[in-house]
């Protein structure tokens, strides 16, 4: 683990790097191009960091010891985590927020009642490659329910990148006032997902 006052900067410059190349590969950018910055010291060897680039951006959580460094993206963290939670503490799993099931859906959104229901724990972390067929950019949503905590996201017109939740994590498509229009669940089974030439919903099919 990194000392303090010795090789203080050392470390700074490690945790820096490890989320700069998570982030590049997250968003499909390149390392040079990203802002990293660190929002919280949680000790000498690991701290939060917002990444941003090429119009995308996401908090890590990284840590360094003397042979490695690791970063990981919050959301996943707190969903890992809530997951546990349910399976240690079943009694009380209705206090922890609701994932949506697997499956996803591909027709607009209509308000509340139509939210998924809560999905089993345990979910697999899995890693999906989205396409953009539409001819404009495309905003997103990483989460739930729009309207609730989440992650903003965009993705250009005729642009790849990867996206990556839980098992049973959604993404959405929304507008300028995000609202909802469509919405996708990450199933293990599906690893590569467009967004239509009408840009109003997802398809498994170019």
């Amino acid at each position: 683990m990194c000392l303090p006052l010795v090789v203080l900067s050392a470390c700074a410059g490690r945790l820096d790097k490890t989320v700069r190349n998570r982030a590049s590969l997250e968003f499909s950018c390149p390392s040079e191009s990203l802002s990293v910055k660190q929002t919280e010291a949680r000790s000498f060897s690991s701290g939060v960091f917002n990444a941003s680039g090429c119009e995308r951006t996401n908090e890590y959580l990284a840590s360094c010891s003397l042979l490695m460094c690791t970063s990981e993206p919050t959301s996943a963290i707190a969903a890992r985590e809530a997951a546990k939670a349910r399976r240690e503490d079943p009694a009380n799993a209705w206090m922890l927020p609701a994932e949506p099931p697997p499956g996803g859906s591909t027709g607009p959104s209509s308000g509340p009642s139509q939210q998924p229901a809560s999905a089993p724990a345990g979910r697999a972390f899995v890693t999906t490659r989205l396409t953009n067929l539409c001819p404009q950019k495309v905003l997103l949503f990483h989460g739930r329910d729009p309207r609730s905590s989440g992650r903003s996201d965009s993705i250009g017109a005729n642009t790849t990148m990867n996206v990556s939740g839980s098992e049973g994590d959604a993404i959405w498509i929304v507008d300028e006032r995000r609202n909802g229009v469509s919405s996708f669940t990450y199933s293990a089974g599906v690893r590569e997902l467009f967004i239509s030439k009408s840009c109003t919903g997802f398809t498994t099919r170019r």
